[in-house]
């Protein structure tokens, strides 16, 4: 799991029950369900300008108490940035390898050499960091859904 964690309702009862609707608003799928804990599947996020809870690919919520325990594994923003990646980094690795074949031999046209492996290794060194920051606003949508269900807000 990529997130744990326990927080603290008022009504943990109240707030699984208004958490399976809204995450059943979201298009998450109810894979297990009892009184005292749920477990859905996310839709996978197509966006990064779509709500962030689309990055939760699996969620279990589980009553303890005057508690919630939260368990997440927010693995659908890693996939949709490598894909985000993919789209970029196999045209412009295409173009690094052909450009050289096509160059004329006055220096103008040899910046497109320089300048591409540059930009794939640009991606490379930030793509983790675009990934973490994408997961924490993941955890912060996920926390303040479940404090705003049990009346925490």
């Amino acid at each position: 799991m990529d997130y744990r964690n326990t927080i603290d309702v008022g009504n943990p009862k109240d707030a699984l029950g208004k958490l399976v609707p809204i995450l059943k608003g979201y298009g998450f799928e109810v894979a297990a369900e009892d009184s005292l804990s749920v477990r859905v599947n996310g839709p996978g996020i197509r966006s990064t300008k779509r709500n962030p809870l689309f990055g939760i690919g699996s969620l279990e919520l589980e009553l303890n108490g005057r508690s919630v325990d939260v368990r997440a594994r927010i693995d659908q923003v890693a996939q949709l940035w490598l894909t985000i990646l993919g789209l970029i980094f196999v045209p412009l690795l295409i173009l690094a390898v052909l450009i050289p074949f096509s160059v004329q031999k006055n220096g103008a046209e040899y910046i497109g050499v320089l300048v591409l492996p540059g930009n794939m290794a640009m991606w490379a060194v930030l793509l983790p960091f675009i990934i973490r920051l994408q997961k924490r606003r993941v955890i912060r949508a996920l926390e303040n859904m479940v404090n705003a269900s049990g009346g925490n807000v």
